[in-house]
């Protein structure tokens, strides 16, 4: 499904205008998605550096930040795109997601480096500084070429010895070296989108692979519960065995004499009459079992949901961030930070 930028249109052009903006203080911006919906909304802004930037984003959310950094060796102010693939996110999520980062790059566009990140380390102040030094002016000059530059207006001379257009500011006089300088500029802008891309279709081979390891394990881990805990069987009922019948034995017939009817006496069960056995008690192996601290509503097809309190099964520790158990009849992910193991 595509990213939807239109809803909060307004509210997503006023942030990212206020990080361009020179005149403004405001120096980055972090956008996520809106409940399990994929329009994006404006997470939270700042006019810290890039170490506060850094430390804002969620390890359990797919989100996107933007931030103005200062050159170190030029001072010019250049923009960075972050593209945050929590480590805590579900994975489904993070496949959806990734088909949406071309669309954010276009909203948020003129940032000279792209960072595909997954926690605080992929986002160290210095790597990123770094790479900042080493990209190209090519973004910045764009913008600032759409508007010409004037020298000092308080001098005396005559207009055509104060004016510069952006060539001259740039030292470009002649025309072969304009269309050496574009053409050198359209070639890195080439490089670097094949870059960009490059990195988009790693990660989402990574996330490709990460979903159907998950799935396969899922599987392994169903087929072995089946295999360990199989429906007992039903206890064998009796064989019935009738009662052999008395011999007859006849009795002389003694004189006429008429004699009362017997009262009815009901028939006591005869000793030996079958009793039912019992049925046998199976334990269920429950596994590895943890109890919930927090409430958690699945965000995904595959996920559980559970309150505080309720007890999980069978958990399978897969992942540092997400395991895998059953509960209430069904079996799923869930955050492993929600809920505290017992002990057998």
């Amino acid at each position: 499904m595509s990213i939807d930028l239109s809803t909060n249109s307004a509210e997503l052009t006023e942030a990212y205008n206020a990080v361009c903006s020179d005149n403004e203080t405001t120096s980055w911006l972090i956008a996520d998605y809106k409940g399990k919906t994929d329009t994006l909304k404006i997470y939270d802004t700042g006019d810290g550096d890039f170490d506060e930037f850094a430390e804002e984003f969620n390890g359990s959310k797919v989100q996107y930040g933007f931030c103005r950094v200062k050159d170190p060796n030029t001072g010019i102010f250049k923009f960075v795109l972050v593209n945050w693939s929590g480590e805590g996110a579900p994975v489904l999520r993070k496949g959806t997601c990734a088909n949406h980062v071309r669309d954010v790059a276009n909203f948020f566009h003129g940032a000279h480096v792209t960072i595909n990140a997954r926690n605080e380390d992929d986002l160290d102040t210095d790597t990123v500084l770094k790479k900042v030094e080493k990209a190209s002016g090519a973004n910045y000059s764009s913008r600032e070429k759409a508007r010409p530059e004037f020298a000092n207006t308080n001098t005396s001379g005559p207009v055509g010895s104060t004016y510069k257009n952006a060539y001259q500011a740039e030292g470009l006089a002649s025309a072969s070296e304009r269309g050496q300088f574009w053409e050198e500029q359209q070639a890195e802008e080439r490089a670097r989108a094949a870059a960009l891309e490059a990195q988009q279709a790693e990660e989402q081979q990574r996330i490709d692979a990460e979903r159907r390891q998950l799935e396969q394990q899922s599987e392994e881990r169903r087929a072995a519960m089946n295999a360990a805990n199989p429906e007992p069987e039903p206890a064998p009922e009796p064989a019935y065995e009738p009662e052999p019948e008395p011999a007859y034995e006849p009795e002389p017939e003694p004189a006429y004499e008429p004699e009362p009817e017997p009262a009815y006496e009901p028939e006591q069960a005869q000793d030996g009459a079958y009793e039912a056995e019992p049925e046998s008690v199976y334990a269920e192996d429950l596994g590895l079992r943890a109890v919930a601290l927090y409430d958690y509503q699945a965000q995904e097809e595959g996920e559980l949901t559970f309150d505080p309190d309720d007890i999980i099964t069978n958990i399978d520790q897969i992942d540092e961030g997400w395991w895998q158990g059953a509960f209430n009849g069904q079996f799923g992910l869930f955050p492993a930070n929600y809920v505290q193991l017992l002990e057998d």
